[in-house]
């Protein structure tokens, strides 16, 4: 069963709470400029990767692993594709690794003044991802699950691991 956006946001907060929608909300405002300052394909492609990146970041960043993960985990629950779809697993493996690296961040959240640096580092840290291979991407040809490593260069090693939260870095 596929909801709207707004729907998908709804029940979020009711998984995890109003003040992670909320943040998620905020985030997704930030983030939302991969779309146009970043070049190829958004959907399923490097931008999009990103920017489920970031912002599994920032809320991992301000609520912990745990919740950051379980609000997007509802966007791929209910969104489009299911969960089963290549591009439901290609965000789930970077919202998983978004969230396990968020928390080293946790310590610029409590600053108001600190936002343009935490934002700064999270979009930072994201690129470095990307760049190193440690997102996936839809091969834009076979439409299966390959390592992005940065912008223009896709490469052809297939992902195959199921996306899961280890135990570590959680907070």
């Amino acid at each position: 069963m596929s909801l709207p956006h707004q729907a998908q946001g709804v029940l979020g907060a009711a998984v995890v709470g109003p003040r992670v929608a909320l943040r998620a909300y905020e985030g997704n405002q930030i983030f939302e400029t991969f779309r146009s300052t970043h070049p190829g394909p958004f959907t399923d492609g490097p931008g999009d990767a990103l920017h489920h990146n970031a912002l599994t970041m920032w809320i991992a960043a301000h609520h912990g692993a745990d919740d950051a993960f379980n609000f997007m985990l509802v966007h791929e629950t209910f969104g489009e594709y299911g969960m089963d779809h290549p591009s439901s697993q290609m965000d789930l493996h970077n919202n998983l690794d978004g969230a396990e690296r968020g928390v080293r961040y946790r310590h610029m959240t409590g600053d108001p003044q600190m936002r343009d640096m935490l934002v700064g580092a999270i979009t930072q840290a994201a690129q470095n991802s990307l760049d190193a291979g440690s997102l996936v991407v839809l091969h834009p040809e076979t439409g299966r699950l390959t390592r992005s490593r940065g912008w223009r260069n896709v490469s052809d090693e297939i992902w195959n691991d199921p996306p899961r939260l280890r135990r570590t870095d959680r907070a």
